[in-house]
């Protein structure tokens, strides 16, 4: 509420010069993915506020120029993507006799970060496994004297936060460095935390990472690198630091707004998360993020109609933006929309061939065309491209079970895992390739992992109750297939399983109630006529599984009396090809006639007209025809 109060609250002209400057910020540290981001949302402001204001560009340019001869040269290199260079340049200046400022200093600190990095991923590619980023105790052992020393500003307690968060995931080298943080002689001075007390040296370090990233976010808001960074440790631990919101200046809350957004969509609370985008939209009317960031949460929903409609929207404002356009093509996968995403495809193969997100979408489009080997050429192309892409390892499993190779899809999964184990697809994908082995065991674990990330998808639970039916625990089956009928189970999957159970259970009104829900589902009448109107021809043939409930429904109709909705039935199963059904809808039918003209005892329907009486009547006298016949 405060968030949204917030976003409200804000005043353009404040946020554009809050944009403005923080832009030159970023700028200045090579921090590329934050700037662009306020620049899309400075755009996105009110047009009347966005006209250039010559004095604050004339003070960016200033602030340029005054920098060293030495900064500007570390800066060429850093943009040329020369990391190790860069900060060689710099570590050779600060071992002379000039010191470097803060500015020279985190320049050097983040290009010797980036250069790890490409190091490590040049281990990956040539093989080795467990590879990890070889400057990060080094760094750490920096970044700590310095904090105690000077102190840090709000880019070096970022690269802090960075730097304990990788340290927190890199195994035995939690261990020894949560040792040396705890060495140190001024540790109570810290202010991002101790790392709470006796926990495991990855937990000690990703908790002091949130405090040194919240600490960050303090003094310099519109970092969205860093809210991204805190937002990912935030999922996973499922907390928020204390005082945050409070100590962000009141015209900045708005960041905190977008931050919120972003954390709920994660956390699979997409509805909370739209209204929150709602707000924003209102100081951001022409913002492109946030309309992909809308798309997302309505993607969460599994309303792909309004996603591919905001996706559109974002795409005609920008239609060189790349971001996101994986998800797009994975909507109009889902759909069948073969000739949107052909021109996806062949738009975004414009703008950049060889962006992940492209290969992505190429990729998607053979998979729909049923080419998957081409598919999976095309999402390996995309991995060459960035090997953190997590679509692409998901959707190489995906083509990997379509092509019958269950090892190479569980290979492709556990990659995926571990590029994002918050991301259900891969879970769920590892259960299905264990569940098409009969590994029903394995595949209850991925599962239920998944169920843990998506509690409120149905299909999560579906797949949860096939296997406990399979390993024979009907009871746990039960439970797990009443909990996707309560969310929502489109597919109608839950329903027509739940019932069998029900059945097998000699609880035939139970039973009933969820053939009766399966038939509502794939009818997609929701009764508002009453049972006429659930048991009315649709016009195309019923499936199998409509007719199995089609078929238990007219017996206990006819049990309780119910005469004309057991006739309803049965009509509708007549309009299904198979013959054996055909033959046991007469069979009932003729029950039906029997039962009426001895009397029975039978319970009568609910009150009718005299219309509905002779209606009655003259289905009785069709059936009796149709009984003859047979």
């Amino acid at each position: 509420a405060a968030a949204a109060a917030a976003a409200a609250a804000a005043r353009p002209e404040e946020v554009r010069q809050q944009l403005r400057y923080a832009i030159g910020e970023l700028q200045l540290r090579g921090l590329q993915n934050s700037a662009k981001w306020a620049a899309e949302q400075l755009t996105g402001l009110e047009l009347s506020v966005i006209a250039d204001d010559a004095d604050t560009v004339n003070k960016q340019l200033n602030s340029l120029n005054m920098q060293s001869d030495l900064y500007l040269l570390a800066k060429s290199v850093f943009d040329a993507r020369e990391y190790a260079r860069c900060a060689a340049l710099l570590d050779a200046a600060a071992c002379g006799a000039r010191a470097l400022n803060p500015l020279e200093k985190f320049m050097r600190w983040y290009a010797t970060y980036l250069a790890g990095e490409r190091r490590k991923e040049c281990e990956t590619l040539e093989g080795k496994k467990a590879a990890v980023n070889q400057e990060l105790e080094s760094l750490l052992a920096e970044l700590q004297e310095q904090y105690q020393r000077d102190g840090l500003d709000a880019f070096g307690l970022w690269l802090l936060g960075v730097v304990l968060r990788d340290l927190s995931v890199a195994g035995g080298t939690a261990a020894s460095a949560l040792a040396a943080l705890a060495a140190a002689e001024s540790d109570a001075r810290v202010g991002f935390g101790n790392g709470g007390g006796g926990a495991a040296p990855g937990e000690a370090l990703a908790q002091r990472a949130i405090g040194a990233l919240a600490a960050s976010l303090l003094q310099f808001p519109l970092h969205w690198s860093g809210w991204l960074d805190l937002c990912g440790l935030c999922v996973d631990k499922d907390v928020l630091p204390e005082g945050l919101v409070q100590g962000i200046p009141d015209e900045q809350r708005w960041v905190y707004a977008c931050f919120l957004a972003q954390l709920l969509t994660e956390q699979q609370q997409p509805q909370a998360a739209l209204e929150l985008l709602g707000q924003l939209e209102a100081l951001f009317p022409h913002s492109a993020h946030l309309l992909s960031a809308t798309a997302l949460a309505h993607y969460a929903l599994r309303a792909y109609d309004a996603a591919e409609a905001s996706f559109s929207a974002a795409r005609m404002r920008d239609p060189h933006r790349l971001e996101h356009l994986d998800v797009l093509s994975d909507i109009l996968f889902v759909k069948e929309a073969r000739r949107e995403l052909s021109h996806l495809a062949r738009e975004a193969s414009r703008v950049d061939k060889f962006r992940a997100e492209t290969c992505v979408a190429i990729g998607n489009y053979y998979s729909l065309k049923r080419r998957h080997e081409r598919a999976v050429l095309y999402f390996r192309r995309a991995l060459r491209c960035d090997r953190r892409c997590l679509a692409a390892w998901i959707l190489i499993g995906h083509e990997y079970l379509e092509l019958k190779n269950t090892g190479a899809a569980i290979e492709a999964y556990r990659r995926a895992v571990d590029v994002n184990a918050r991301d259900f697809r891969a879970w769920y994908g590892l259960g299905q390739t264990y569940e098409i082995l009969q590994m029903f065991a394995y595949a209850l674990h991925y599962y239920g992992k998944a169920a843990a990330l998506k509690p409120y998808d149905a299909r999560m639970w579906s797949a949860l109750g096939f296997c406990y039916q399979r390993l024979d625990r009907r009871l746990d089956a039960i439970r797990c297939y009443e909990r996707a009928v309560a969310n929502d189970d489109q597919e109608g999957l839950a329903t027509i399983r739940l019932a069998r159970l029900y059945a097998e259970r000699n609880m035939p009104d139970k039973a009933a109630a969820n053939y009766r829900k399966h038939v509502e589902t794939r009818s997609g009448d929701g009764g508002a006529d009453g049972n006429k109107g659930i048991y009315a021809s649709s016009g195309e043939a019923p499936s199998a599984d409509t007719v199995e409930a089609l078929l238990f429904l007219a017996g206990w109709h006819r049990k309780r009396g119910e005469l004309i909705e057991a006739i309803a039935c049965c009509h509708r199963v007549l309009e299904y090809p198979g013959q054996s059904a055909q033959e046991e809808a007469k069979g009932i039918l003729r029950q039906i006639r029997s039962q009426q003209q001895g009397g029975g005892g039978a319970r009568a329907s609910p009150p009718r007209g005299r219309r509905n009486e002779s209606a009655f009547a003259d289905s009785l006298d069709w059936s009796a025809d149709m009984g003859d016949e047979g």
